[in-house]
């Protein structure tokens, strides 16, 4: 009844396309650069400009690719004791003992989580694909099954 989801290792900075269009900036950018040189013309401002952000684009995309999490962490960990989430590195990290949850509601792409206290939290799970989304309901109703919370899907 655990589950441990790196939402970084599948996202799309991963896939093919993506590496293929932070390669290529990198070989416009070189490109560039070369044709200037061959052609003896000066680098003009919009020249360094140009080049400066596709090699900036380009060694930062790298980065991402080489090491994920570089910019911060994206996880989904839910166990008998606590729901943690980080949708994106950029997101608000949620850590939510089961104990004080009194229901969950799952909508569409989010997950209510109502506390024992009156208050709630809603997480957007747009970004974490269909798959990881079914994982995550699964696992959440065999922990609501065991702990008697109220799930409404």
């Amino acid at each position: 009844m655990s589950l441990y989801i790196d939402l970084l290792k599948d996202s799309p900075h991963q896939k093919k396309l993506f590496k293929f269009i932070g390669t290529g900036w990198g070989i416009i950018a070189v490109s560039w650069i070369i044709v200037k040189l061959y052609e003896r013309t000066p680098f003009r401002l919009f020249d360094w400009f140009y080049v400066s952000f596709m090699m900036l684009y380009f060694i930062v995309f790298m980065a991402r690719i080489i090491k994920p999490d570089i910019f911060g962490k994206a996880f989904v960990r839910i166990d008998e004791n606590v729901i943690s989430m980080k949708i994106s590195p950029n997101a608000k990290e949620y850590n939510i003992p089961w104990a004080q949850v009194s229901k969950l509601l799952y909508r569409v792409t989010f997950l209510d989580i109502f506390l024992v206290d009156g208050s709630s939290v809603s997480i957007d799970l747009t970004n974490v694909g269909y798959e990881n989304i079914q994982k995550i309901k699964v696992v959440i109703q065999q922990v609501c099954r065991a702990k008697g919370i109220l799930l409404s899907l």
